[in-house]
């Protein structure tokens, strides 16, 4: 049971970010290789492999990139025009996967922010709860992706230990 909620965490992620098949043209994880995003379970009948949950994450944060750099790379990306080394300390979005010392709990820490989690939301900084709908959703898929990734052992161990007592409202 255990294996099998990465599994299903993956494949819910994959059909709701409508996840295409692979640039690599096969049928694999993260698609059936008909175009129609449908995702089909990895090859073996087991758990997913690492590499096929990074895959998996990969394809959904392509989907939610233009979510990331509309609302977020003001701030958490170099050169946006808001950016500063506290910002980018935080979170930096320039590349994927992201930097930071978030980077262990990256994604809970968006469904945080972004009030995903049933929070209130806190960002976008000037414009709270501004990201919505579809938008929303992607982000959501996104972190649930990489959530089943983690879960799997599929990021390496990061020291993510940070007060946010004196810079919240940095992020």
């Amino acid at each position: 049971m255990k294996h099998l909620i990465p599994s299903m965490l993956m494949a819910a992620a994959l059909t709701a970010c409508g996840a295409k098949s692979s640039s690599t043209g096969g049928t694999g994880p993260t698609g059936g290789g008909d175009g129609s995003g449908t995702a089909v379970a990895p090859p073996g009948g087991g758990g997913a492999s690492t590499a096929d949950l990074l895959a998996a994450e990969t394809a959904a944060y392509d989907q939610a990139k233009p979510v990331f750099d509309k609302y977020c790379a003001g701030c958490h990306a170099q050169g946006g025009p808001k950016a500063t080394d506290k910002t980018l300390a935080h979170l930096d979005i320039t590349s994927y996967p992201f930097g930071g010392h978030h980077v262990a709990t990256m994604g809970p820490t968006i469904k945080h922010v972004l009030g995903i989690d049933g929070s209130k939301p806190i960002m976008p900084k000037n414009a709270p709860g501004s990201v919505q709908g579809d938008e929303l959703a992607l982000v959501a898929s996104w972190a649930a992706a990489w959530q089943a990734a983690d879960d799997a052992g599929a990021h390496p161990e990061v020291d993510a230990d940070h007060d946010h007592d004196e810079d919240v409202d940095e992020h």
